[in-house]
């Protein structure tokens, strides 16, 4: 059985309570993999991370924060492939 916390109020309606990862999740998943741009909070509502996906669900960016809010590491994505 699943223990969904309470929603935060910072994190969107439609986002998913995902209770293997501890963290709320937003996208849509196309054929079982990540499609376009997700997000995902920590269970109190602090923002852990936001990446964008092509259409094969390969990474295209991505943004990680620091509890605080700041951002730890950005990086980009080349044929699956992390560069710059």
């Amino acid at each position: 059985m699943e223990n969904k916390p309470k929603r935060p109020d910072n994190v969107p309606e439609n986002a998913v309570w995902k209770e293997d990862e501890q963290e709320w999740e937003l996208g849509k998943y196309k054929n079982g993999k990540y499609s376009g741009f997700f997000q995902w909070w920590r269970k109190n509502g602090l923002i852990v991370c936001e990446t964008n996906f092509d259409k094969k669900g390969n990474i295209i960016d991505y943004k990680r924060y620091h509890p605080d809010g700041t951002i730890s590491r950005t990086g980009t994505y080349k044929d699956g492939v992390e560069h710059g």
